[in-house]
């Protein structure tokens, strides 16, 4: 018995050591990769002021979009060097809900447009104050609308539904997608999951970003969950979130 604890002790500790050399390579990966990127998006957009050549201009667009997805896979990196240590940290402060969702629905924009994506907004309470992570916030119900977009097919619909109850925002994500097998919902939320591929597309990102998402919703004291008939029959997500001011 002896033996058999102290070889599970050492598993236990090896098991740690890589996971803590993982993180520290992802961080170090992560910096390293940002480092150039804000110079080739500044290029790209100097040559898109500057050139009267469409050829050029076009091109320009498309180091533009690239840059951007990978600043963004860069940023769940870092996210998920977080995520294995203390969490994501927070930056708490008043900002209107419309600002919060705005910003999150503008990351979804072109992505739902160049796949002719229909996407219907629900969002009568612009209005009300939020005391949160505003970028935050808008990181994780911008993650859950990118992931419907994924794995919805080009010319399907998104729906999006915003609506406060008392102290509570409530964010409802529903998409006409290819849905999530009954085993795998309660495993979509782990980091580097990735269960479902689109039969259309290669597989995309690292399986960060509802991860990142649930780990915001969880330091704003609120919670995401994710619901679907099965597969083919799309899915629906809701982040619950304490974050609305009292009014006067």
């Amino acid at each position: 018995m002896l033996v058999d604890n102290t070889e599970r002790q050492r598993l236990a500790d090896e098991l740690q050591r890589a996971d803590d050399d993982r993180s520290a390579f992802l961080s170090l990966l992560a910096h390293e990769l940002r480092n150039p990127l804000s110079p080739i998006l500044s290029a790209a957009g100097v040559m898109k002021r500057v050139s009267t050549d469409a050829q050029i201009v076009k091109m320009a667009n498309v180091v533009e979009r690239q840059v951007k997805l990978l600043s963004r896979f860069v940023g769940d990196l870092l996210d998920a060097s977080n995520l294995a240590e203390n969490g994501i940290s927070l930056r708490i402060k008043s900002v209107l809900l419309s600002k919060v969702v705005d910003t999150a629905l503008d990351a979804l924009t072109e992505k739902a447009e160049s796949r002719g994506q229909n996407v219907d907004v629900d969002f009568e309470v612009r209005d009300k104050m939020v005391v949160c992570d505003p970028d935050r916030v808008s990181q994780a119900l911008a993650n859950v609308l990118l992931n419907a977009s994924e794995f919805t097919d080009n010319g399907g619909s998104i729906a999006l539904r915003v609506k406060v109850d008392g102290a509570l925002m409530e964010s409802e994500v529903e998409d006409s997608g290819i849905g999530i097998a009954p085993g795998q919902i309660e495993m979509i939320f782990r980091p580097y999951t990735q269960f479902a591929t689109h039969k259309d597309r290669l597989r995309a990102g690292a399986g960060l970003g509802l991860a990142i998402a649930k780990d915001i919703c969880e330091k704003h004291g609120g919670l995401i969950t994710a619901t679907s008939h099965g597969t083919g029959q799309g899915s629906r997500f809701r982040l619950i979130l304490p974050i609305v001011c009292a009014q006067d």
